[in-house]
């Protein structure tokens, strides 16, 4: 028979499954047990025995069983699992089994030190509880944040605090600019409407940046030259976390050109892109097998419609 933990935190609400494991191996004195990697290595006889008795459309969920195992008593919410999100395409790491770095809010870690789900989810650059961009790196030697530096607070390189970096707060000029990005939420419960429309919105951002960076300059400017790969046979763009920076600045860019659909786009093809270029661009964005039967233009001007009625009520 297994033995529990004897320290058996509560799971928040807004916390992923796997910071979750990590945070509880840390408490219990497993200091060694720092990623996903090694909870399997040392709980390897554990998943074995959840594996005998699972069917397999039922191993997304090994860790939460994992965690229930160690803890002896059931995790109910069961919404931030990882394979869920990287099939909606919204998770850094997406369909790997793993996503070993994140970004933060250092003003939530000072609240409690844990992983929040959010993020890692890749349009979600901003901290709405404390109105702030999400930070990426360490601030005193640039390392990328892993699980355990959030649990501890410190930095696994460096060892330096990352809890106490002053972050710039976002202005209301900023807010009212950008209400798609300030207002958006992947997780919160009760908006399963306004969460689909954003994922489908988070989708065109990624087809239009694909398609500027297939067609134009853009890709000479380093801050945007983001890596970027279409799956033709699932129609799927995808961003890798390579560069989480680039990430924030391309969803601000296209956001941007979406917002004021679509005048903005039209005078940044008319001013930034030849003949050439823009007609290459044309071709590929308005692919109507990308967005099924539905034309683009509509396509969009249907679904701001439906988030701006939405915000409304």
């Amino acid at each position: 028979m297994k033995k529990k933990l004897l320290i058996q935190p509560l799971i928040y609400d807004d916390e992923s499954i796997e910071g979750y494991l990590i945070r509880l191996v840390q408490m219990n004195g497993y200091k060694e047990i720092d990623s996903m990697f090694k909870i399997n290595y040392y709980f390897k006889s554990y998943i074995e025995e959840i594996r005998k008795r699972l069917n397999y459309g039922y191993l997304s969920y090994l860790p939460y069983d994992l965690a229930e195992m160690l803890i002896e008593s059931p995790i109910v919410n069961r919404n931030n699992n990882r394979k869920v999100l990287s099939n909606k395409e919204l998770l850094i790491g997406h369909g790997k089994k793993y996503y070993p770095v994140t970004r933060y809010c250092p003003y939530c870690l000072l609240e409690s030190k844990y992983h929040r789900i959010g993020w890692s989810i890749i349009p979600e650059i901003i901290c709405k509880k404390h109105n702030c961009f999400l930070l990426h790196n360490c601030p005193s030697c640039k390392a990328e944040i892993s699980f355990i530096t959030l649990v501890s607070g410190h930095c696994s390189e460096c060892s330096r605090s990352i809890c106490n970096k002053e972050v710039l707060k976002l202005d209301l000029t900023f807010i009212s600019l950008n209400p798609n990005i300030v207002e958006n939420s992947f997780m919160e419960e009760g908006k399963s409407v306004y969460l689909n429309h954003s994922q489908k919105v988070y989708r065109l951002k990624k087809w239009l940046m694909f398609s500027l960076l297939k067609n134009c300059s853009l890709v000479d400017n380093d801050e945007f030259n983001i890596d970027l790969t279409y799956k033709k046979l699932s129609n799927m763009v995808i961003v890798w976390e390579s560069d989480l920076d680039k990430i924030k600045n391309f969803i601000l860019f296209t956001e941007a050109l979406l917002l004021d659909w679509p005048i903005n786009l039209l005078n940044y093809l008319d001013n930034n892109l030849t003949n050439s270029e823009k007609k290459g661009f044309e071709t590929l964005f308005f692919e109507t097998t990308h967005h099924g039967k539905m034309h683009v233009f509509n396509y969009l001007s249907r679904e701001f419609k439906e988030i701006n009625k939405y915000r409304s009520l």
